[in-house]
């Protein structure tokens, strides 16, 4: 199975790049990397400090083309990793996305098309090692038919169908149908609001199927540096072992800028499914948003996100990012519950020519089984400076040391890791 999705990956690929040498007015660019890292707790344990060189080598494409009646794209890398000195597996991990979007017929008929790659943690309690991450890829194409359209105002029928691949928890793989009815209309030059109301069909590859519907409003305005966004709804699922679950959703996103500084909130609560078929975090363990987890079980749950930050240009040479998040997932038939809160702090420094400094600094709280008798808290912290150098426009080095540091209940899952490495990456 593993072969399969890395050619699966790899003809996508292919096909984007053959699209890609048609038609002239696609922009594309390519870049290959390294990273080779020493680290003095491989298998981020207390009991087991083995050390060993973890290597990883990527390739990665970013693509953006359009034309009249089509636009297509993306930013997609696919990553091989293994270990030296250690008992795990060589990895291969994609991460991005590719989309292909038509108008068929102007401004009437439309088919949006695109590929998905992500990587989570199979269990929230377990570090992020090889063990316990899989490999996500989602499928989906959604054609879109204007009913009715005004100066003011619009009637969109849309459809969408999706399939959904786990390489490890392959019994959480499954299909996703849904067709809505979206309402839109505009207030005013900064103010627009709506209606959407929809179906959907989730059928996996094991015995947990459910059906959702879903009505929600929204209401969106321009700022003067930025945008604000609103909507709130309410979702009723149907699944076919066990009881109904009612629940109400929203979404609240604000982006302004404020002289030098650049602010922005995110809330939103989803009734959806623990594989989370639409909500992908992208692999990334310097990411601002906290990884997906617990993508082992499969449970209706209510996932709530809230994200708010500030980046700040201090001055020609300096630059800081602070933010915070709270993430929290809510199974309803399960004491596996899990809430996470966290901070984290960015501080760039220009150097001498083209070379810069960042430190790097995470805290997080996770509480697993949250008042059940299966409660566990931990504590985590993350660190780490690193210097890249520009050498041209297509050619950059960096060398960094990291440290990593967990506190928990039971002693266990207590371990600290740290690590220098070297990395280098090379665009054409």
């Amino acid at each position: 199975m593993k072969i399969y999705r890395f050619s699966f990956g790899a003809s996508v690929l292919s096909l984007i790049f053959a699209s890609a040498n048609t038609y002239a007015d696609l922009n594309r660019g390519m870049s290959v990397g390294f990273q080779s890292k020493w680290q003095d707790n491989i298998s981020k344990t207390s009991t087991n400090r083995e050390s060993g060189v973890v290597n990883s080598i990527n390739f990665g494409v970013k693509l953006d083309g359009e034309q009249r009646y089509y636009t297509y794209g993306g930013d997609y890398v696919i990553k091989h990793e293994w270990y030296s000195d250690s008992n795990f597996e060589n990895s291969n991990y994609f991460n991005g996305r590719l989309f292909l979007n038509l108008e068929i017929l102007p401004g009437r008929f439309f088919w949006n098309n695109k590929l998905i790659s992500a990587v989570s943690l199979r269990n929230s309690n377990t570090p992020n090692i090889p063990t316990n991450r899989d490999q996500r890829t989602s499928i989906s194409t959604a054609p879109s038919l204007v009913l009715i359209k005004t100066k003011r105002s619009s009637l969109t029928a849309n459809a969408s169908a999706s399939k959904t691949y786990y390489r490890e928890a392959e019994q959480n793989g499954g299909i996703n149908k849904g067709v809505n009815l979206d309402y839109s209309y505009q207030f005013s030059k900064l103010v627009s609001g709506g209606v959407t109301c929809g179906f959907q069909k989730t059928e996996f590859d094991s015995e947990a199927d459910y059906n959702a519907r879903e009505c929600a409003l929204n209401m969106s305005r321009r700022l003067k540096q930025g945008a604000a966004s609103f909507s709130i709804g309410k979702t009723n699922t149907d699944p076919s072992a066990g009881v109904d679950v009612d629940g109400t959703t929203y979404a609240v996103q604000v982006d302004w800028g404020l002289e030098n500084n650049r602010y922005y909130f995110l809330s939103n609560r989803a009734i959806t499914d623990t594989t989370a078929a639409g909500i992908f975090i992208e692999f990334d363990e310097d990411a601002i948003t906290p990884i997906d987890v617990n993508t082992d079980i499969l449970d209706l749950v209510a996932r709530t996100r809230t994200e708010a930050g500030v980046s700040r240009d201090i001055n020609a040479k300096l630059s800081a990012t602070f933010f915070l998040y709270r993430d929290k997932l809510d199974l309803y038939n399960s004491l596996e519950d899990t809430v996470r809160d966290g901070i984290g702090l960015n501080i760039g420094r220009d150097f001498i020519a083209n070379t810069t400094l960042e430190l790097t600094y995470r805290f997080e709280k996770s509480v697993f089984g949250e008042q059940t008798s299966l409660q566990s808290t931990s504590y985590s912290s993350k660190y780490k400076l690193s210097t890249k150098y520009n050498y041209s426009d297509a050619l950059n080095f960096s060398m960094f040391v990291d440290a990593e540091d967990k506190r928990a209940d039971i002693e266990f899952d207590t371990y600290e890791a740290y690590s220098i490495g070297v990395a280098g990456t090379l665009s054409f």
